[in-house]
């Protein structure tokens, strides 16, 4: 929370701290009652494996999740099993309801620190597209199983699983728009039926690390056979 120091605003540093601040407001556990920049911080109260995101859309449950191995865009309910609750920092949060305002400060402090080249790669990257919270596949296949948040250890087996190989038949080479003649199955994991990964997010039709991220929650069971 660093770049709340340039407001005059300390929260503290550890999830503990912030959930004690005087400086935020407890929200509950609704995310119904929270906005676009409200906190959600992760953790029992103990300071064990906490963690802070910041609400992205929470109409689509996504938070801003900056924890390793790499800043995203995820689902608020992949780490609510830990403990969970929604902030609001005072003082800074924009009050508009209909049509947030980005305030011309804090748009200038972004620019400052994280120069245009950063800004454009987040717009590129972390910024929801019309349809879903995939985001934008970029780099090679390695790097799309990055995005989609598929831990390395995995990385060949999904290879195996999606371009063949020890006697495999690969499943779709990569194509997110691929559609089995015979049996109708879709898209990089060949879904069958194919809207069962709507639950991964809107952009399922086309978005490979939408795809991905699908398969990732689906296959851990399946990766024996590789």
């Amino acid at each position: 929370m660093q770049a709340l120091r340039h407001f005059g605003i300390n929260i503290g540093r550890t999830t503990v701290a912030m959930q004690e601040s005087s400086g935020v407001q407890y929200l509950g556990k609704n995310l119904s009652k929270t906005e676009p920049g409200d906190l959600v911080i992760f953790g029992h109260g103990t300071g064990a494996a906490g963690h802070v995101g910041i609400i992205n859309n929470p109409s689509k449950g996504t938070m801003f999740n900056e924890t390793p191995p790499y800043a995203r865009i995820s689902r608020i309910s992949d780490a609510m099993s830990m403990g969970y609750g929604y902030y609001r920092v005072k003082g800074l949060h924009d009050q508009a309801k209909h049509r947030p305002k980005i305030k011309p400060s804090l748009l200038a402090l972004a620019k400052r620190e994280l120069g245009g080249k950063a800004l454009n790669w987040i717009g590129d990257h972390l910024s929801e597209n019309e349809d879903g919270i995939g985001g934008k596949p970029t780099g090679d296949h390695l790097h799309w199983l990055k995005q989609a948040g598929i831990p390395e250890s995995w990385w060949h087996y999904m290879e195996l699983i999606i371009d063949g190989g020890n006697g495999i038949p690969g499943e779709s080479h990569w194509n997110p728009r691929i559609t089995n003649p015979s049996s109708g199955a879709y898209g990089i994991p060949q879904s069958l039926p194919a809207s069962k990964m709507a639950s991964a997010g809107r952009d399922w039709r086309t978005n490979a690390i939408t795809q991905l991220r699908w398969m990732k929650d689906l296959y851990p069971w399946t990766l024996w056979y590789c």
